[in-house]
């Protein structure tokens, strides 16, 4: 075909058709094996991503192993703080109650000494009484 301007023949035609064949046939192999290819780097990227999974999960266990750890250690600090401080306001009140009970002891050991005082100046006024012959008061 030299001349743009000619009538395109049978020949031509075939030619043309020949070689779009061939342009179609080449696309179609190039694309089969970049598919192909496609194919083997999502299978390559698969396997990678489930080894990054596994990976992740066993990350997230250990993690999640160690926060329950971390959990059940802060649990027991928490009840010997709290037992520690109950034992703490145990001693507290038996010291408390020592004192009030050792207050009580001295008021009623002063009771019993001014009962005794009072007692002896009765004794006293009666043998006055007696003494100068005096009728005890009402």
């Amino acid at each position: 075909m030299a001349d743009d301007t000619a009538p395109a023949t049978k020949a031509d035609i075939a030619e043309l058709r020949a070689a779009n064949q061939a342009d179609i046939a080449g696309l179609r192999s190039g694309t089969k094996a970049d598919i192909a290819e496609l194919r083997s780097e999502m299978a390559e990227q698969r396997a990678a991503t489930k080894v990054d999974i596994a990976e992740l999960r066993s990350e997230f266990y250990r993690v999640t192993d160690q926060l329950r750890e971390r959990m059940e250690n802060f649990e027991t600090h928490i009840e010997e703080a709290i037992h520690d401080s109950q034992t703490e306001l145990l001693k507290a009140f038996y010291g408390f109650t020592e004192t009030v009970r050792q207050r009580f002891d001295g008021l009623e050991d002063a009771d019993t000494n001014l009962k005794k005082r009072v007692t002896t100046l009765e004794s006293r006024v009666l043998e006055i009484e007696k003494r100068l012959n005096m009728p005890p008061a009402a």
